[in-house]
């Protein structure tokens, strides 16, 4: 402890009056308190003294005193200690030096600069880097200024702790440096604005206050063109319209995105505008120029490719694994009706699948997943309610890490595929069918013939009372509805010969009308509708009629309650809509037949079988299964085209559609009547393979006077006629025989004999002996099962020609 004699203090130099206790206040400045009129007595000094110690222990900061001379600490107060961590009594004994890092600029001999300065009379504000005893290094804030204290010049020194000062500042530094570092070094423009408003407030301009460095990179402007400049002295195009929206985000504080295309840069911007301060905005700013360029030529790509789908006939689709639509062209639009493809797209097409192929189709999603590829036909119920048949090929898409990210499927409609399958397959059912029965009728005519022949013979030598006449007739009555049965069955497959002339079906209908009201019955009403005053048609009369008659009959049986029966006639013209929804026609004019009733109706697999030989829903003995079959082979026949509609419980509609003739090409001549055979007496050469119409027709025809030579295949009957050919004046050949064919012989016997008449007999329908020989449309054939007199005619009429 200084203690400091009253004596000493004067009012000036520095020199307080009489008695004085020193303290430092946190100005650093020293002040003296005055104890005036304080008698100088060892009681009063000591009481000074304590309370100057009290006051010097309690500043905050450490405090040294040193002589000025040389530097040694003469006194400390108690912050020192705490500060440095020794003891008053050690601390005396320390040097500068001994507090100090000792190194660089805070050594022993920097500090006695620092004191030689003070004692000078220069007040010193520096910062030292201080150790205590520990050696901790730390950072302090060192003020010294002279004193004269006695009589004595002394130096004091105040010492303040600024470790957490300089941590803090240290902090801001090193934050500083990487706000610099970040602000240098971001790849995105940076620049910070503030706003200017004009007098009434609104913003009209801003000023460029910092950019960085990636800002002039992305702009193409220098820093040095912006700092302290305003927009419009840069920019002077810029938008009133931009300037408003930043300074809405200046003074609301409310963020800004967006991207834009700058004219004036010629570049395309991402930028996001805040406000860091009051009446200032940021603006972070990415050139996206490449990028939007690329997503312009990529959508322009991608506008191209769909364009170029959209023109695809076929349905390309994307499914994701959950079978959701991601992408589909127009046709597949179309084909799912479909109006746009947001109406669909991101939902699961598995609804309109039909339930009998969704399973199926989930599968096939599934396996495409896997990495699998698959085919599917299945059917679909589009939006609106149609039905369409698909087949879809699926296969694996995948992106560019050769993952699978969808499923591409290429869909094509087989509806009408589907449909004219079923026709092709309905068909050849049918030709499959006619081909047997052609086949069955071969035979059965050779036999029918037998029956009929010997029948009649047996007839012609019976007497008008014989009792077995009866039998006889009967029998013969059976055998000619066998017969009819058998031309059925050729009609049905069409290959009975028909005779086609022009005619006017509206005759026919006229012809037919009081017939066809009797096959109907009374307790059905009958009504024909007929608006046109002739339809011509090339047509077969008969076998119309039969036609006619045949739907009559069916629809009497569809009714038999009663109810209604319609027969009208028209002309229609095809359409190509018309033939590519049925599946038949050609785009020219038909006669139309319609023919009507309101029975009981059929249902669609009755539909399906209708034109079927045989195939019957009438009770046993009520009907053979062969009208509708037979109506069948007569209009294919003619070129024409049938179609059935019919529902349970509301009736059916037939419509029948043949080719419509210009004009007339000549009237449907009479028939000449029939006349009796004429007897004769040539010399008949007979080849036939089947012994008893072989049998037959030597009877009939040696019993009408002709002189017959027998023969049982073509081989026999050429060498029958080197044997006799002066005497042969005609040639009565089965056409199709074991060994050598009718024609086959023919053709040898002509070599011999140009000029030899030839009458041939078949059992085969026309089309069969077409196409089993080579024989031309103007030899004379009889078709089997014929009956004597009908044989007997076309002999005489041959050879008499």
């Amino acid at each position: 402890m200084i203690r400091y004699a009253p004596a000493a203090f004067k009012k000036k130099s520095m020199a307080f009056p009489f008695a004085a206790d020193l303290y430092i206040m946190e100005t650093w400045e020293l002040f003296g308190v005055f104890l005036s009129d304080v008698r100088n007595t060892e009681e009063q000094l000591k009481v000074s003294e304590e309370r100057f110690r009290a006051i010097f222990d309690s500043i905050s900061d450490a405090i040294f005193i040193h002589d000025p001379e040389t530097g040694a600490i003469l006194d400390v107060n108690q912050r020192m200690c705490e500060m440095f961590g020794y003891s008053k009594a050690e601390a005396l004994r320390l040097s500068v030096g001994d507090m100090s890092q000792n190194e660089g600029s805070y050594t022993q001999a920097h500090a006695r600069e620092w004191l030689a300065r003070a004692a000078q009379g220069e007040p010193q504000l520096f910062e030292w880097l201080c150790k205590d005893k520990s050696g901790r290094l730390f950072w302090a804030e060192v003020n010294m200024r002279r004193a004269s204290v006695a009589g004595t010049d002394q130096l004091l020194v105040l010492v303040r702790d600024i470790s957490g000062r300089k941590k803090a500042e240290e902090a801001l530094q090193q934050s500083e440096r990487r706000y610099r570092e970040l602000f240098d070094s971001m790849i995105d423009g940076f620049a910070l604005h503030e706003i200017i408003c004009d007098a009434e407030g609104k913003p009209c301009d801003y000023r460029f206050l910092e950019v960085n460095p990636a800002f002039e990179r992305v702009t193409g402007l220098r820093a040095q063109d912006l700092i302290g400049r305003t927009v419009l002295e840069v920019m002077p195009k810029t938008e009133p319209y931009w300037i408003e929206q930043y300074g809405h985000v200046a003074m609301t504080g409310e963020t800004l995105h967006y991207k834009n295309y700058s004219a004036e840069l010629g570049k395309y911007y991402e930028v996001t505008a805040y406000r860091p301060a009051p009446g200032q905005f940021a603006c972070i700013a990415v050139d996206i120029t490449e990028q939007r360029l690329s997503d312009l030529a990529k959508e322009r790509s991608e506008k191209l490719l769909q364009a170029i789908i959209d023109t695809e006939p076929e349905c390309v689709k994307l499914l994701d694994a959950e079978a959701k639509l991601i992408m589909m062209n127009r046709a597949g639009l179309e084909m799912l009706q479909a109006d746009s493809l947001d109406q669909v797209k991101g939902q699961c097409v598995c609804p309109l699948v039909t339930s009998e192929y969704r399973q199926a189709f989930l599968d096939l999603t599934r396996r495409v997943f896997e990495g699998e590829t698959g085919t599917l036909v299945f059917e679909v119920v589009g939006i609106k309610g149609r039905h369409v048949w698909l087949e879809t090929h699926a296969v694996p898409f995948r992106n560019e890490k050769d993952e699978i990210v969808a499923l591409l499927g290429i869909t094509r409609d087989i509806t009408e595929h589907r449909r004219l399958e079923e026709q092709l397959r309905q068909s050849q059912k049918m030709e499959s069918i006619g081909t047997l029965a052609g086949g069955v009728a071969h035979d059965f005519n050779n036999i029918l013939t037998a029956i009929i022949g010997y029948g009649h013979l047996t007839l012609m030598s019976m007497g008008p009372d014989d009792p077995v006449r009866l039998n006889i007739e009967n029998m013969l009555e059976a055998a000619e509805r066998a017969a009819h049965l058998t031309k059925d069955l050729l009609l049905f497959s069409r290959k009975q010969l028909i005779n086609k002339r022009p005619i006017d079906l509206n005759a026919i209908v006229r012809k037919l009308e009081k017939f066809l009201a009797r096959v109907i019955g009374e307790d059905i009403s009958f009504q024909t509708n007929l608006p046109d005053p002739e339809l011509r048609v090339l047509a077969d009369a008969h076998q119309l009629e039969q036609v006619l008659m045949n739907l009559a009959t069916n629809a009497r049986d569809a009714m038999p309650m009663g109810g209604s029966f319609t027969l009208t006639t028209g002309q229609v013209r095809l359409n190509e809509q018309f033939i590519a929804l049925h599946g038949y026609g050609k785009p020219e004019m038909y006669a139309l037949i319609t023919v009507s009733d309101t029975g009981i109706g059929m249902d669609e697999e009755t539909l399906k079988r209708i034109y079927e030989p045989f195939y019957t829903t009438k009770e046993v003995g009520k009907g053979t299964g062969l009208g509708l079959a037979v109506i069948y082979g007569i209009v294919r026949q003619h070129e024409g085209f049938i179609h059935a509609y019919s529902e349970p419980g509301l009736g059916t509609t037939f419509r029948i559609f043949l080719p419509l003739l210009a004009s007339m090409q000549g009237d449907e001549q009479a028939q000449p009547e029939m006349v009796s055979p004429a007897q004769g007496t040539e010399t008949v050469l007979l080849a036939e393979d089947n012994h008893v119409v072989r049998n037959l027709t030597e009877t009939v025809l040696k019993d009408s006077g002709y002189t017959v030579i027998s023969a049982v295949d073509g081989e026999d009957a050429v060498q029958k006629y080197r044997e006799h050919k002066d005497r042969i004046q005609l040639l009565l050949f089965d056409l199709i025989m074991p060994k050598k064919g009718g024609k086959e012989a023919y053709d040898e016997i002509r070599a011999i004999m140009p000029d030899v008449k030839i009458l041939f007999t078949s059992g085969y329908s026309p089309d069969i002996v077409r196409a089993k020989t080579t024989l031309g449309n103007s030899a004379a054939i009889a078709y089997k099962p014929i009956s004597p007199g009908d044989l007997l005619r076309k002999v005489r009429s041959i050879l008499d020609a």
